[in-house]
């Protein structure tokens, strides 16, 4: 089901043909309310490549990045509850921002350059069944600062941990290209 969210949301918000099936309505119709409140979409499903100092490098996607009518730059992120489920509480939050703080530092290391300005805000939207309306769990100021420090702690204990043995798996793999005859 959340595969087939965002599928339907990328295609909605990149002005594809778009008619999602009946049966996830439920999820993407909030989404799309919550949504287009925003000034502008500045990308969908954007690919995150980054490093960090001393540490090494991650990637992923980001579902959204979104102009807010304030003219912030937020990073949206999608997540559907199953029927019968609310929206986690605030105490919840901490491995999607993590996440999005990831994200966020990987976004303005690519694309500064292009934004209208950094990244102010991660805004976590939840699709619950029976809402007229997404449920937005937003980070922002100290808050988004403290993630971000967070997860550059995170990467840099995930290399300490295991640096050598990513090292040595990246060593064989580069010898097994230059082995291959194309």
């Amino acid at each position: 089901r959340g595969t087939r969210i965002h599928a339907s949301m990328e295609e909605w918000l990149t002005g594809q043909q778009h008619d999602h099936p009946a049966d996830i309505d439920q999820w993407v119709a909030p989404l799309k309310r919550r949504v287009s409140r925003g000034l502008a979409t500045l990308g969908v499903e954007v690919p995150v490549v980054g490093h960090i100092e001393g540490a090494g490098g991650y990637c992923g996607s980001a579902d959204g990045l979104m102009l807010a009518p304030d003219k912030s730059v937020v990073i949206t992120d999608y997540k559907s509850r199953r029927e019968g489920k609310s929206a986690p509480s605030r105490k919840y939050i901490g491995k999607f921002a993590c996440q999005l703080s990831a994200y966020a530092a990987g976004i303005e290391q690519q694309y500064g350059s292009q934004l209208p300005g950094p990244v102010s805000r991660l805004s976590i939207l939840y699709a619950v069944p029976g809402e007229p309306d997404a449920v937005v769990q937003s980070i922002d100021g100290d808050e988004l600062k403290q993630w971000r420090i967070r997860w550059a702690e995170m990467v840099a204990e995930f290399y300490a941990v295991n640096g050598e043995a990513i090292r040595e798996e990246q060593r064989k793999y580069d010898l097994d290209q230059q082995e291959r005859p194309f």
